[in-house]
């Protein structure tokens, strides 16, 4: 699979200097190729010679490990969210304040919109918190205007809606929304309204 792997890096241009956000673009198209008509065998083989290609390109352990994310029973890829991998990356690596301040710019700036870049700030928060991130690692994934921005787009679209004659309730803004999985216990069994609300986040 090193032929897929350089062909990768070559159609996306990529490089050492290749954010972990930008590189968590791709986890789902790589692993695809990857498996695509092989047993869990050989899909398992294929992704470790994809990454012994990629770090003889020049990426490092991390950005490998973002691309192709280790297996585990049960799931075809862990890390398929690539917002979990990030955060995983931040607290193995102990990445300064100020480079993960870019990592959130980042999510912000490949975000389709304004208030799904304001969510995966918000989601990735939370998977720093289940790590156990310090206050100043949380406090660099903050940028007040993109949360500011995103209230101001959620409120618009609700007065739209309006005028529509759709009130959409504000239970179902995507801020709510995130607030509620942000407060969820994960050491239980999902609810229905955690079911329902990881599904708003993904229509985002």
């Amino acid at each position: 699979m090193a032929k897929v792997a350089t062909e990768f890096f070559n159609r996306y241009k990529l490089s050492p200097q290749t954010s972990l956000s930008q590189l968590s673009n791709y986890v789902e198209e790589l692993a695809g190729k990857l498996s695509d008509g092989k047993t869990k065998e050989q899909a398992g083989r294929a992704r470790d010679q994809a990454r012994r290609r990629f770090r003889e390109l020049g990426l490092s352990e991390e950005q490998v490990y973002t691309l192709i994310p280790k297996q585990a029973p049960g799931r075809r890829v862990v890390g398929r969210d690539p917002i979990k991998v990030i955060a995983e990356n931040i607290m193995k690596n102990d990445i300064s304040p100020e480079k993960i301040n870019e990592i959130a710019n980042d999510l912000v700036n490949t975000a389709p919109n304004v208030v799904a870049g304001a969510s995966r700030l918000t989601y990735l928060r939370k998977e720093l918190e289940i790590l156990g991130a310090d206050s100043p690692t949380l406090e660099s994934t903050s940028i007040p205007q993109i949360t500011k921005e995103s209230q101001k787009k959620q409120n618009e679209r609700h007065e739209l809606n309006e005028d529509k004659g759709m009130d959409c309730p504000k239970f179902f803004y995507s801020e709510n929304v995130q607030d509620r999985l942000s407060n969820c216990d994960i050491t239980k069994p999902p609810s229905m309204q955690n079911l329902i609300d990881v599904m708003l986040r993904k229509m985002v």
